[in-house]
């Protein structure tokens, strides 16, 4: 993995590209303010930069990672997305985790707390779990997951109807099947929400 930009948050001043190293076996990386995460191979999760919020996912903040951190307890990611300040992964079974700033209730655990979680937490509540989700996009405010039917599902902020919902509201557990689209490929989550349709 390459990284480069002024941002001391991502480990590098530097206007070249420079090699993470011992990292050759990333599948897909994200960034969100001043922060990065890498997918490996092996389905672990690597995170570095800003963590005032918790996203870098080791259990701690208000510090700055210059290098990669494993998120612990996740061993089997298919996909991650970053907004902001917050980060979800989809793990093999199609479970989505969160971690990092939940102001806007984006992290789906069923709260509206408005604080920082500096641990993943599956998304959803004990009997509102997402267990198929495939394509996941997080926005700045929200985050939305297609599942493997094509339906939607999103939950955070949607002030801006972001959530594909009919009316404004603010969602700190998922919003499942938004209405009109079972068959979506591709998602943004952010403001506007945009989808990709099969058909």
């Amino acid at each position: 993995g390459y990284r480069w930009g002024t941002s001391t948050f991502l480990g590098s001043s530097r206007t070249d590209a420079a090699e993470f190293s011992g990292f050759r076996d990333v599948t897909d990386v994200t960034t969100g303010f001043a922060m990065a995460c890498a997918l490996r191979a092996n389905g672990t999760v690597w995170c570095w930069g800003r963590n005032d919020k918790g996203q870098v996912g080791d259990g701690a903040w208000d510090y700055e990672a210059l290098a990669p951190v494993q998120v612990p307890g996740l061993d089997d990611a298919v996909a991650i997305d970053a907004g902001s300040a917050h980060v979800c992964a989809v793990r093999r079974g199609g479970t989505v985790w969160c971690w990092g700033s939940n102001v806007n209730a984006q992290l789906g655990h069923g709260t509206t707390d408005f604080s920082r979680h500096g641990l993943p937490e599956q998304v959803g509540t004990d009997v509102q779990r997402i267990t198929d989700a495939g394509a996941i996009d997080a926005g700045a405010q929200s985050t939305c997951v297609i599942r493997r039917t094509g339906a939607v599902a999103c939950w955070g902020a949607g002030s801006m109807v972001q959530l594909l919902q009919p009316n404004p509201v603010l969602s700190g557990r998922p919003i499942y099947d938004v209405p009109l689209i079972d068959d979506a490929v591709e998602i943004a989550s952010d403001n506007p929400t945009c989808v990709l349709r099969s058909s």
